[in-house]
């Protein structure tokens, strides 16, 4: 079946803005980061000067308080060091790597934020807005319900920050054994960090659901503009999908790689304890992990449904939809969705099917090591770990 090149193409838009304005006005607000975000239209000519709007030297201040109170309040507490000698309880030290693995995390996130003085976060920001710019996307193409509609997981996940800061407080007020350094400090320090870790990690969160939505689109208009496609027409929608994901790499890869890393260790932490920890702490423990894998999925799934332009590329070319000079170039666009996949990445690492599944077993295997046992099955062999 050919391209019907008379047909008109539906163009191709996409709302993961919404998801990613509401976390930034959160960041905004919440003194994560110091800088706004606002709309450009002018990134085709490659200035980014308009997509940070102004802000203050008391507002810089602040959130360079807050950074600071937590990493010294962190090493004046002496979180870095281990509880138990590891010749006595050897998942001490997977204790530890969590612990640094989650202040890391939290410090490659507040510098994301204000990288290249907030540019970097707003590029993204107005590069995403550019593509809702529609009657459906667009700001009064579609009422606040349905926005909420859209946008209600990215919503509930940044209440969690919140709803935790509120549970903190009524816990410290119920306690009336607390004293005045658990009242003044230790809790002030549990607020602080924990909102810095749950907004780390919803956004880490809202970070895969809008690469997913991205994906889904591009399926859809794949899906509905099969008919009218042609090689010129792919190829732009392939290179703008590229540039949007490389400017989310950009800006979220090392952040992903750290919740990634954050999500193992945690998992090497609690599993084989969770019998020793009370039936509320077990509940969000569990429903941290199944998010995490979910989300984790979510996002190997969108690297999938991006490698859907290369089937219709194929489909273009076995039916005779390219010309001489197409099939020239398209050599060169199948090499490069091999060698390079459209997709996020933690780190230099893209999130795929074949990642989550190898790195699932070797989780899995290193959590048995911290279980306080100090046997293992091995080769058919029990193997003393503790030289006993």
């Amino acid at each position: 079946m050919k391209s019907d090149i008379n047909k008109e193409l539906i163009p191709f838009e996409t709302g993961v803005f919404l998801h990613f304005e509401i976390f930034y006005n959160f960041a905004y607000y919440g003194f994560l980061s110091p800088y706004k975000y606002v709309v450009s239209t002018h990134l085709d000519l490659g200035k980014d000067a308009g997509v940070v709007g102004k802000t203050t030297i008391f507002r810089k201040v602040i959130c360079w308080l807050l950074q600071i109170l937590l990493y010294a309040t962190f090493l004046i507490a002496g979180e870095y060091k281990l509880n138990k000698p590891l010749s006595q309880d050897l998942s001490v030290l997977y204790d530890l790597v969590h612990t640094f693995s989650l202040m890391g995390g939290v410090l490659l996130f507040v510098i994301t934020l204000s990288r290249n003085k907030g540019r970097t976060m707003g590029t993204l920001n107005s590069q995403c807005y550019e593509l809702m710019r529609s009657k459906h996307y667009g700001r009064n193409g579609i009422s606040w319900w349905e926005r909420v509609k859209m946008t209600w997981v990215t919503r509930v996940l940044l209440g969690f920050p919140v709803l935790k800061q509120v549970q903190i407080v009524v816990t410290a007020y119920l306690d009336t054994t607390m004293d005045f350094e658990d009242l003044f400090i230790s809790t002030p320090y549990l607020m602080l960090i924990n909102f810095y870790t749950d907004a780390f990690l919803a956004f880490f969160y809202i970070t895969i659901i809008a690469c997913y939505q991205l994906s889904r689109d591009s399926l859809e208009f794949l899906r509905v503009n099969r008919d009218a496609l042609r090689f010129d027409k792919i190829l732009t929608h392939y290179s703008v999908i590229k540039d949007i994901t490389h400017k989310m790499n950009r800006s979220t890869s090392k952040i992903l790689f750290g919740a990634i890393f954050i999500g193992t260790s945690a998992f090497c932490k609690y599993l084989g304890s969770l019998d020793q920890e009370p039936i509320s702490d077990v509940i969000e423990i569990v429903a941290h992990f199944i998010m995490f894998a979910v989300l984790l999925t979510l996002c190997a799934q969108s690297t999938a449904n991006f490698n859907e332009i290369s089937k219709v590329i194929f489909e273009l070319w076995k039916h005779g939809g390219l010309n001489e000079r197409e099939e020239r170039g398209i050599s060169i666009i199948f090499m490069d969705i091999v060698q390079n996949p459209v997709g996020l990445r933690a780190h230099t690492f893209l999130v795929s099917f074949s990642l989550v599944a190898t790195n699932a077993p070797t989780t899995f295997l290193a959590g048995k090591l911290t279980t306080g046992a100090d046997e293992i099955l091995l080769g058919g062999k029990i193997k003393r770990l503790s030289g006993k």
